[in-house]
């Protein structure tokens, strides 16, 4: 569920609708269990008649003295947790299928119980006390430590509920001793309303408020607080995760442009705009005389644009066209202030198109790389079972298919985690390392290429073996660099130092990712640049060997021999991942979706190359009598 449900949502949040923001309109309470706050839905909905059924599913009974009806219950078919079982059958959501009870426990005063008796079968609920006592009186030897000198035999018992480890992941943490509201002398309406408005929790002092305005209003006036340690778990809210977050710095950046939590992103103008709710009748000049009073501004968190960002459309119903943002606005959609600026609703800038293309975009991610998963696989048991091919080039490209599945088996991990957290930070760092070694294999793979073409035409050499020493020293490039780059972003991580912490990653504090675009440019998109520079260098100069070499056969055939060997070519050395580059600086749809495509097919791509030849079908064929060959460092790559 989104924060519109629970009503705890941020200005800039793609669900927010300020009607369901507001203190106290969303069904679900802040509900605090054990030193656990968690949302629940505590009150039956308005149009539910049987009185008996809403009073105790609002007005519980906390001593637990039915506690299969009073203890909380979570559905497993809507993720809903319910303050007890009353309030999930008013809301007709409780199946003995899809509800699970949480846990009751009981801890009872120097009553150490023989731990292979039922404890339940003992404990008595005190009318009078309103409690739960254990009363062993006609079975005192259970106790296995007692004071002799007493006779006592009922102790009073403490009763708690517990999510299990399984309900936690469905659960939204909460802040039951936020400071939601003003205080009742407070006299400034608009920062009131503002207080009531939205959830951004802002702490000074150890208090938490539900945001900046709450802190004004409970601190005469004057709030210097700071952004709150995360209360708990977040559900996350990337819809349709897709393969562009890993270079898309641009999202990241636009989250981290305003610092100020009153102002909002405008992509369209690429500036910060104030964000208000209240403003006084008198501020404004009316556009017509005409102008209803019940104008949706009356409803809504607003912004305002300068009068050089708008113009009449139409002098007789008074539209007004606004060309940054390529929309028109209606006589009830805005007002005029007496100094010309215009006031509108804070608009949601394109957010319906941009889930579109996020969701278009995942869903090719989620298939390209289910077939790259598989293929990568299967190349890599072919890899396994042909001994006979294993050479240097085969090693490296074993390698690289290999830092590849673990790219997108943690992506696909990162796509599964519902909420942040330590699972969701360590993939994160996975995919981090494993990123950057699939670029370096590529650059390893791109020289040893180059190498072996630049020996083979000028020293007339075809050297065959496997090359270990080599081999080890492309390995400890290959592996050691990555982590060594991890290693300083860790510490960036969890430094407090100025210059490191400029670039902090904020591994998993909103998805499991990169959180800050300073960092996705220092650590991924600054070393896939020079490694992408580096193997372009090195792809035109093994390809103007390859043409030089071959430069005297003007063949049809010859011709589209090479062709498919430089695409192999290209393929290898990553070449794809400058669409990538690409993408990341222009930020256009169309490229995003190439670079996807290209990148999530990878796997698919190296199968159909390198696996799919004639040499390694014929090993995987041991009943065919086979003709001998020796097979050179190349093999693998042409």
């Amino acid at each position: 569920m989104s924060c519109a449900q629970y009503g705890d949502c941020c200005l800039d949040a793609p669900w927010f609708v300020s009607e369901q923001q507001r203190l106290g309109a969303s069904a679900f309470s802040c509900e605090s269990f054990d030193n656990t706050n968690v949302y629940m839905m505590s009150s039956c909905p308005p149009e539910w008649k049987d009185p008996h059924t809403r009073f105790h599913c609002e007005h519980p009974d906390t001593s637990y003295r039915d506690p299969l009806s009073e203890v909380p219950i979570t559905s497993h078919r809507t993720n809903i947790t319910y303050r007890n079982r009353h309030c999930a059958f008013c809301h007709r959501d409780l199946d003995a299928d899809s509800s699970e009870l949480w846990p009751i426990y009981f801890s009872c005063e120097n009553a150490l119980i023989n731990l292979d008796n039922d404890i339940i079968n003992y404990l008595v609920y005190n009318t009078t006390a309103l409690s739960w006592t254990l009363d062993i009186t006609e079975n005192p030897e259970l106790l296995i430590f007692r004071d002799v000198r007493s006779s006592r035999h009922v102790y009073s018992c403490r009763v708690w509920v517990e999510a299990s480890e399984a309900l936690r992941a469905l659960l939204r943490t909460c802040d039951s001793s936020a400071v939601v509201t003003c205080p009742e002398d407070w006299t400034d309406k608009g920062v009131r309303v503002q207080c009531e408005a939205y959830t951004a929790h802002m702490c000074l002092s150890g208090v938490v408020y539900r945001n900046h305005y709450c802190g004004v209003c409970n601190n005469n006036g004057s709030f210097n607080g700071s952004d709150c340690v995360e209360l708990g778990p977040r559900l996350r809210t990337t819809v349709s995760p897709d393969f562009t977050v890993l270079l898309d710095w641009h999202r990241l950046n636009e989250r981290d442009v305003c610092q100020r939590e009153t102002e909002t992103y405008d992509p369209f103008t690429r500036t910060c705009r104030s964000v208000f709710e209240y403003a006084a009748p008198e501020d404004y000049t009316r556009a017509s005389e005409n102008e209803t009073s019940a104008s949706s501004l009356d409803t809504c968190f607003k912004i305002q644009l300068e009068p050089a960002e708008y113009y009449v459309q139409d002098n007789v119903t008074m539209a007004v066209f606004i060309p940054a943002h390529n929309r028109t606005l209606q006589l009830q959609e805005y007002r005029i202030g007496n100094d010309s600026r215009l006031t509108m609703c804070l608009p949601e800038f394109g957010a319906d198109d941009e889930e579109e293309y996020s969701q278009g975009l995942g869903y090719i991610t989620l298939v390209g790389l289910s077939l790259s998963i598989g293929f990568l696989i299967l190349h890599l048991f072919a890899f396994g079972l042909t001994p006979r091919l294993h050479n240097l080039s085969s090693m490296n490209l074993a390698c690289l298919s290999v830092t590849l599945l673990l790219v997108y088996c943690s992506f696909f991990g990162s796509v599964s985690l519902k909420e942040t957290g330590i699972p969701c930070v360590s993939i994160a760092v996975i995919i981090h390392y494993s990123l950057l070694a699939s670029f370096f294999w590529m650059l390893t793979i791109a020289y040893d290429i180059n190498r072996v073409l630049r020996v083979a035409t000028t020293k007339l050499l075809v050297s065959t073996g496997r090359h270990w020493h080599r081999f080890g020293v492309y390995c400890l490039w290959s592996w050691i660099v990555p982590a060594v780059i991890v290693g300083v972003a860790l510490a960036a991580e969890f430094s407090s130092d100025g210059v490191l912490e400029y670039v902090r990653p904020g591994y998993g504090v909103s998805e499991c990712w990169f959180d800050s675009g300073r960092a996705l440019l220092t650590f991924i998109v600054g070393p896939l640049s020079v490694v992408m520079i580096l193997n372009a260098v090195l792809f035109f100069w093994s390809a103007c060997i390859i043409y030089t070499s071959t430069s005297e056969l003007k063949n049809t055939s010859r011709t589209h021999r090479d062709f498919r060997l430089y695409c192999r070519l290209a393929l290898i050395m990553g070449l794809t991942w400058i669409v990538g580059l690409v993408a990341a600086f222009v930020d256009n749809i169309v490229v995003w979706y190439a670079f996807v495509i290209l990148n999530t097919l990878q796997g698919l791509f190296i199968f159909l190359a390198f696996t799919c030849t004639q040499k390694v079908w014929q090993e995987l064929r041991p009943y065919r009598q086979t003709q001998a060959y020796a097979p050179s460092p190349a093999t693998m790559y042409t």
